[in-house]
């Protein structure tokens, strides 16, 4: 599967969370396959270089500051996208946070928030893409959930329950759309090479009294099968996989990419 193949020409892709990570990654994946790109992102540091990258590649880009647990910023970004680039034909959902904390100490107000940005985020911005997607026959939503929505480990209360929402939220959302042409699927990373990731590390490193962060990765990575963490490129192939035409008759499905540390 090339990136280069031209599968998503004359489409355009939405992608929340856009500017690092795996939402950078997918905003490059998908721009080499021929796709204009939409970028959002609360944090605007970071997104003018990357469309400059794409800019430079040929690629046709614009960026919009966006708070997704907001209806109104969601809708407004949204429509000042369409006018620049046309409405969405892919929405990629990546925007998301992490915290952790022992269950019986997690704080109620970053609880909320975790949930309010992975799970009612998500839900936000798939409904504004629809009011596009349903009127023009049909459309792809990738949703970014993770391993957590399948397994249950320390100290990931509020991500944990965010991600198994959002693979209940694709699955919901695909049975409703199948009749509009939509189709809704999930992936389910394991440990990505990101930023993100880094901190996560370091949180539990706080939490478990380990100093040494390295140690306490190369831990982690003795329960991956492969023996090694999954790069945020590899999640982006799977999301143009999930976008282009190959996957037409895929929907509800949330796959899984960790490694082999989920088997099921």
């Amino acid at each position: 599967m090339s990136a280069e193949n031209g599968s998503l020409r004359g489409k355009r892709a939405y992608i929340t969370g856009g500017n690092q990570g795996i939402g950078a990654a997918t905003a490059r994946r998908f721009a080499a396959a021929g796709a204009a790109i939409a970028l959002f992102d609360l944090r605007e540091d970071g997104m003018a270089a990357l469309c400059d990258e794409l800019r430079g590649a040929g690629a046709t880009v614009a960026a919009f500051p966006a708070d997704v647990t907001d209806p109104a910023a969601v809708e407004a970004a949204f429509a000042s996208a369409t006018q620049a680039l046309g409405g969405p034909d892919i929405l990629m959902n990546a925007a998301g946070i992490f915290h952790a904390a022992p269950l019986t100490e997690y704080p109620l107000e970053i609880f909320r928030k975790v949930l309010d940005v992975n799970v009612t985020g998500t839900l936000i911005c798939t409904q504004a893409a629809l009011r596009h997607m349903v009127p023009a026959g049909g459309g792809r939503i990738i949703n970014l959930a993770s391993i957590a929505g399948r397994l249950g480990g320390p100290f990931v209360a509020a991500y944990s329950a965010s991600k198994h929402a959002v693979i209940g939220l694709t699955r919901v959302s695909a049975n409703e759309m199948a009749k509009h042409g939509v189709t809704v699927n999930a992936i389910c990373p394991g440990y990505v090479n990101t930023e993100m990731y880094d901190g996560v590390v370091k949180m539990y490193g706080e939490l478990l009294g380990e100093p040494d962060i390295e140690a306490l990765r190369t831990r982690r990575l003795k329960g991956v099968p492969l023996g090694r963490m999954v790069e945020a490129e590899e999640i982006a192939g799977l999301a143009l996989y999930l976008a282009g035409p190959d996957a037409h008759g895929m929907t509800g499905q949330a796959l899984t990419l960790d490694g082999g540390i989920v088997m099921q």
